[in-house]
């Protein structure tokens, strides 16, 4: 594997782009949980788009931003700190219609 290949990994690997267009930044920090750790603040069952990982993502009324994966070797759930970068409208599974397969812009209809 060449050393370009290595870093995109490890750059995909430290970022989360989810089917919302929400790309994140992923914290070098992680907790693990018997239970599910959170009981408020919205909630949203999503996707990576660069690693095809479901994940539950979690807004709270401060602010912050967070991953929840279930890891079914361990039986627990990992939480993970995100900081959100940019909102991308060409991933956005809700204006998938506006844009074609390499995310060029359509003209309307």
């Amino acid at each position: 594997m060449k050393t370009r290949q290595k870093l995109n990994l490890r750059k995909r690997e430290s970022e989360i782009l989810e089917l919302g267009g929400n790309h994140f930044k992923v914290g070098p920090f992680y907790r693990l949980y018997l239970d599910f750790p959170f009981k408020t603040g919205e909630q949203c069952f999503t996707r990576d788009l660069y690693s095809d990982k479901a994940f539950n993502l979690i807004h709270t009324s401060k602010g912050t931003w967070y991953a929840v994966f279930w890891i079914p070797e361990l039986e627990m759930y990992l939480l993970r700190k995100l900081q959100w970068l940019e909102y991308r409208e060409d991933v956005d599974i809700r204006k998938a219609y506006l844009y074609g397969r390499y995310g060029k812009k359509r003209k309307p209809l």
